[in-house]
């Protein structure tokens, strides 16, 4: 199922009709008798996976009894209650999308929800984009540009964020919502436990001009290059050894598909390389090692250190932009030189400053509590009274 082709799509308008269809009556009973049952979709990354801000918000609405809430999904969990799950694409799908009275999708309607249903406005519900990341370090692709099929709310996840979004992305200030990010609530501290041994997760963005290369076109990209110099280090190993830390390397999931094109046999030691949940990695790691992800500000908010080794700065900010202003917003030590590389990590680790990462997360968070699903539920739901 490839939720992101457009004439992929076009195998759902079957099912689409059949489940408008079906949804007619039920919709009508429903005005007549003024019912007040209400139904609730949640998706996120199209379809895959249970962890990001799309899991909190299904689990907040089934604690708060809003109404019959489904996770939408291409593949269906064992830890999810069947009943409670619908395939994207199916007419069950469709069905309950034309009964319910708001979705809420990390990435589109129509790769976390329901292919094609923006097309529909009859029955439409209202449609929360809840994002899946802190916007920030990447400007928003010109062709994802929020312009065709706005959604009618977008969450933020502080107050540069929603500034961000009214005055880049033209987005009405009576759309956003100061919320904090769902998935933030299960970044509870826990108490800290002695380690014989630091993680150091490294995790390079994407870039969009890396996308669609084949296998032998990204191992000469200066990308993958950048990527195993780190993986392949002795300056970066002997630092390593000196502090008992170990390197764990995550590739975005986009880059995931060139997972095998990496050669395991020529890591030094202490450096891996991982397919782990992101969330999992995150819980487990004491510091971070990025270039522009939004998971930096995951980190940020946990107050565990980073530093950024941006080794194509220039271009990135000429082709993609950023809306901080770097180096200088960035809250850790930072370098596009890779003979620092060893020198930055050496840095983070043996001399971070926890009260200027108070002090930043203070600068960038409006919200440092548990209770960030709980508003975009709240504020939703105040919006279909």
């Amino acid at each position: 199922m490839d939720l992101y082709n457009r004439i992929a799509k076009l195998r759902y308008i079957p099912a689409l009709i059949v489940g408008f269809v079906a949804a007619i009556p039920g919709n009508l009973l429903s005005k007549v008798l003024h019912s007040s049952s209400k139904v609730f979709l949640v998706g996120e990354n199209g379809g895959h996976g249970f962890q990001d801000n799309g899991k909190y918000v299904f689990e907040e609405l089934i604690k708060e009894k809003a109404g019959q809430t489904y996770w939408m999904t291409s593949e269906m969990h064992d830890y999810i209650v069947l009943n409670r799950q619908c395939r994207i694409g199916s007419v069950r799908g469709y069905y309950y999308y034309f009964r319910s009275v708001a979705v809420f999708y990390t990435h589109s309607l129509s790769t976390d929800i329901a292919p094609l249903a923006n097309r529909v406005t009859l029955f439409s519900p209202l449609h929360v984009e809840i994002s899946h990341g802190v916007e920030g370090f990447k400007r928003k692709i010109k062709t994802t540009q929020v312009t065709n099929f706005p959604a009618d709310l977008y969450t933020c996840s502080n107050s540069f964020e929603k500034s961000i979004k009214h005055h880049e992305w033209n987005i009405s200030n009576s759309k956003l919502l100061l919320t904090g990010v769902a998935r933030y609530d299960g970044l509870v501290a826990s108490p800290k436990q002695k380690k014989s041994s630091l993680q150091i997760l490294y995790m390079p963005t994407w870039r969009e001009w890396d996308y669609e290369d084949d296998y032998e076109q990204f191992k000469n990209s200066k990308t993958f290059q950048a990527i195993r110099q780190v993986c392949t280090s002795s300056d970066l190993e002997a630092v390593l050894v000196k502090t008992h830390s170990n390197l764990v390397v995550r590739l975005h999931p986009f880059f995931q598909k060139y997972f095998s094109q990496f050669d395991l046999a020529e890591f030094q030691p202490h450096v891996s390389l991982s397919d782990a949940d992101v969330s999992q990695l995150i819980h487990q790691s004491d510091m971070l090692v990025t270039d522009y992800s939004s998971v930096a500000w995951d980190f940020l908010y946990s107050l565990k250190p980073v530093a950024f080794y941006q080794f194509d700065r220039i271009r990135y900010l000429q082709e993609r932009g950023s809306y901080l202003s770097m180096p200088d917003d960035l809250f850790g030590p930072s370098t596009t030189d890779f003979n620092q590389f060893s020198g930055i990590v050496d840095e983070m680790i043996s001399t971070p400053n926890m009260e200027i990462l108070k002090a930043e997360r203070k600068k960038h968070f409006d919200f440092v509590d548990t209770n960030n699903s709980s508003r975009i539920v709240s504020m939703t739901l105040s919006r279909l009274r």
